[in-house]
């Protein structure tokens, strides 16, 4: 993804950042969000850098950005494994020691240029700022596969114990035999204390070498799995005296005359379970918040969705206003994607958590609630809940009304629940909505509905076809959805919105006034 140069004239140049993930201990998938931050134009230091990086494979991500000739550029990488971020999220990777400030730099030359690979700072406090969290060889003789697998399921089920079991990894490393296993240590918390709510000492981490002249040979196809032994268990033990060795098999790949990492991988073998749709219908009455000022028209509404076994950070989804009394709504397809050990069964009741956000300036204040519910505890803060049997096709919800006392850290949200009901039939069609407001200024949203899941972009031109924003970018499941533009930075006129997926392409005319 390529964006504009907004800063002082100059000769444009294209910098392509490519970044690594591996010694950041969280979560981090393709629809997380990896974002450069920094001091030149277009970068800014905070949650609005367009300089959202894109995965090409395994942990690596790609970005290019258009700076000038001569440009200083201080940046830092920012993780998070949500796709949409506000102001309020934490993901700053630890400090960067060769500038004395913490910053990575950049002096921009004359020529378009590609980075080396910079590894995300989540595992040493003062990293220089090329510097991998695993030791490189410095005669370059020998190159590194980085390997990292998750024990989280397993520690939860009992399967796996630190205390007295450890994990290692076999494979066709050498030329010997599987025989032999590369024991793996703890990843540990990230190098920026609280940048991350994740427990890093799930993911365990080795580093296996293999020498540069074994490669040119074709027998060195790499195929390895993770296995378990008990903590006084020997490397080259035979494989009837593992603990475990159910672990996944990995797809087999040339090792390159590089270091390089893939992207990591639970331990259990995972289970994908996707025939189970439900049909939401979520209508909000913000009338009394409209009235008491805590809400308007210009401001965004989103519901935070939670389900308790398998997300592992909430996903956010925009309703849209559907009168001028202040009536938003927003219909939503859900398919549960269990991931489960092989041949556990889903269990027969799930619970379902959700709760309203305001978007003020791009900052979400989510609903306190004054009586106290059902808890998940997700990070200590109340959600809506409800529980359904996994073999029914619709969820329905209590109609119940909540309400926040103000506070000096919490906007006071009052919200009215009009209708939270099932939805009469799933979406058969691909849809792109009229923005709401029109004309707007300076923000306005823009609803989208697809039938399956698929690649959409959702794209901003001027009037001479400029691309002047993009706002959605990526894979989503089947269901409604909602964008806001923020148009602040725009000047007044006439600018088009293009919303592509699949087979489906239609553009729509939108008016600012300023």
């Amino acid at each position: 993804m390529c964006f504009l140069c907004l800063g002082n004239s100059g000769t444009p140049v294209k910098v392509a950042f490519i970044g690594n993930t591996c010694g950041v201990p969280d979560i981090i998938v393709g629809t997380s969000t990896v974002q450069i931050r920094g001091d030149v134009s277009p970068l800014t230091w905070d949650y609005t850098s367009p300089a959202r990086m894109s995965i090409t494979n395994g942990e690596y991500w790609k970005c290019e950005v258009i700076f000038n000739e001569g440009d200083t550029v201080n940046y830092k990488f920012f993780t998070n494994v949500k796709s949409t971020i506000s102001a309020n999220d934490s993901g700053w990777e630890a400090g960067i020691s060769d500038w004395g400030t913490g910053n990575r730099r950049l002096i921009v030359g004359s020529n378009d240029t590609t980075l080396p690979v910079q590894y995300v700072n989540g595992f040493k406090v003062g990293a220089n700022q090329y510097e991998a969290p695993f030791k490189t060889n410095p005669n370059n003789d020998t190159v590194c596969l980085f390997l990292r697998v998750n024990m989280k399921i397993d520690m939860e089920r009992g399967t796996f114990d630190p205390v007295h079991h450890k994990v290692g990894v076999r494979g066709s490393f050498t030329a010997a035999d599987w025989g032999t296993s590369f024991f793996m240590s703890p990843q540990g918390s990230h190098a920026n204390e609280g940048q991350t709510r994740y427990d890093g000492n799930f993911f365990y981490t080795v580093p296996v070498y293999f020498k540069k002249s074994d490669l040119q040979s074709a027998s060195f196809l790499v195929n390895y799995k993770y296995v378990i032994h008990n903590i006084n268990g020997a490397a080259n033990e035979d494989w009837g005296m593992l603990v475990d060795n159910s672990g996944q098999n990995q797809d087999e790949f040339i090792m390159p005359d590089h270091d390089t990492t893939v992207a990591w991988t639970y331990y259990t073998k995972i289970e994908y379970r996707s025939d189970t749709l439900f049909f939401c219908h979520y209508t909000v009455n913000m009338a009394a918040a409209i009235q008491q000022k805590y809400f308007s028209i210009g401001d965004s509404l989103t519901v935070e969705l939670w389900h308790t076994s398998i997300d592992y950070s909430p996903r956010y989804k925009l309703l849209t206003i559907i009168d001028s009394a202040g009536v938003y709504s927003l219909k939503d397809t859900v398919i549960w994607n269990y991931i489960l050990p092989w041949g556990i069964p889903p269990p027969d009741i799930e619970y379902y958590s959700y709760r309203y956000n305001i978007v003020k300036n791009g900052i979400a204040y989510p609903e306190n609630f004054v009586n106290t519910f059902d808890s998940t505890n997700y990070l200590n803060q109340p959600f809506r809940h409800y529980a359904f049997s996994t073999h029914s096709t619709f969820v329905s919800f209590s109609r119940f009304d909540t309400a926040s006392a103000p506070s000096m850290n919490q906007m006071p949200v009052w919200t009215n629940i009009v209708s939270v009901a099932k939805a009469d039939q799933s979406l058969t069609t691909f849809s792109l909505s009229q923005n709401y407001p029109n004309p707007f200024n300076p923000a306005t949203q823009i609803q989208f509905s697809l039938p399956a899941t698929g690649f959409v972009t959702l794209k901003v031109y001027d009037a001479l076809g400029r691309e002047v924003a993009t706002l959605v970018n990526e894979r989503k499941d089947a269901g409604t959805y909602g964008a806001m533009l923020n148009a602040a930075s725009l000047s007044s006129g006439i600018y088009f919105y293009r919303f592509s997926a699949g087979p489906f392409v239609e553009t729509k005319k939108m008016l600012l006034l300023k």
